[in-house]
């Protein structure tokens, strides 16, 4: 799993390249996990079924590997669990419930890390709820938002926007 998840990694990169080709001109397909404000399902099924081939190229690729290199791979893996032999019930609980139950979580983990959207974490939008040290404006979009001191340009202010109590509300649950 672990050399998997590195080559899912490279393999996800390359097509998120590709879909950045002037040719293919697909920026949204190349974001892995933003799927668009609302969101498309569109995006969402595209990216999914684009993992899914990457999964499959993966295995694939690995099976080939491993078909090649039985060998090498039977050098690996006497040399990681000769010390089991002694003990097959120990070996089999080893090879059958502790590496895969490892390792799929570890891939899990990592393969989450990468495919994750570059929102906020709920954990960042709280620590900076809770930084008092820049002033901020109560209701007002936070991308919209520029620091208003006095003395500052007066077109400045005309880029901040407000938004209703309503708007504030579904926000604050949607970044949550």
């Amino acid at each position: 799993d672990t050399l998997g998840i590195g080559i899912l990694f490279i393999l996800l990169r390359l097509l998120q390249r590709c879909y950045r080709f002037r040719c293919v001109n697909r920026p949204d397909l190349a974001m892995s996990g933003e799927y668009g404000d609302p969101p498309s399902m569109k995006v969402f099924i595209r990216q999914l079924l684009d993992w899914q081939a990457l999964v499959v190229v993966e295995k694939c690729l690995l099976g080939y590997l491993v078909v090649s290199y039985t060998d090498q791979v039977a050098f690996i893996a006497r040399a990681l669990l000769g010390w089991l032999d002694p003990h097959p019930e120990a070996k089999l609980v080893v090879v059958m419930v502790v590496t895969p139950l490892t390792m799929n979580c570890f891939a899990l983990w990592v393969a989450d890390t990468f495919l994750q959207g570059t929102a906020q974490r709920p954990s960042e939008n709280f620590a900076r709820e809770l930084d008092i040290s820049t002033p901020r404006i109560v209701g007002c979009n936070e991308k919209d938002y520029t620091e208003l001191l006095p003395g500052d340009d007066p077109e400045r202010e005309e880029r901040v926007s407000f938004i209703g109590f309503q708007e504030w509300k579904r926000q604050s649950h949607k970044a949550v």
